[in-house]
């Protein structure tokens, strides 16, 4: 049986509907409530980015992940990770551009893990307010199969304050 999700509850606690492979899934894009306008697919190809902004988006093996929301005195928070699928994730590198009006700085994180999956909080700090936007610039992950995953580049936007 095939699993289907209602798109107003979806929307209502904050949960964007997808298609991997054909199949619905859910993942959680903010505390509040959002709108969407329908289900899409992720796409398979690790070079696509998604315009507008798309905190989700499809890799080569898998789906990463960038939130980047203002949370005042001139800082804002990034949440990043990624899920991959078929091996768990041996080893991995990661990398978020954040650039606002003055410039741009860079995060990285990488070493040896044995997991599905991968996450982290980075609070950044900015000198101007206004508008800035953050990018998963590189990532990949080494699985146990010997697969390399390359992340499909998720972005989002804010307006710092």
């Amino acid at each position: 049986m095939t699993k289907s999700y209602n798109i107003e509850v979806a929307n209502a606690h904050g949960y964007k509907i997808v298609l991997v492979d054909g199949k619905q899934t859910s993942v959680k894009v903010s505390d509040q409530p959002i709108k969407q306008d329908g289900i899409k697919p992720y796409q398979d190809d690790p070079q696509v980015i998604a315009a507008g902004g798309e905190p989700v988006v499809g890799g080569s093996c898998g789906v990463s992940f960038l939130y980047y929301t203002a949370k005042g005195n001139r800082k804002a928070d990034v949440y990043t990770g990624f899920d991959v699928w078929p091996a768990p994730a041996i080893e991995f590198y990661w990398e978020v551009s954040v650039t606002d009006s003055i410039g741009t700085g860079v995060g990285t994180w990488g070493y040896p893990v044995n997991n599905w999956n991968w996450e982290t909080y980075w609070e950044t700090s900015h000198g101007p307010t206004g508008y800035s936007l953050a990018k998963v610039s590189g990532g990949w992950a080494l699985l146990a199969n010997g697969q390399v995953c390359y992340s499909g580049g998720p972005w989002q936007d804010t307006n710092l304050y």
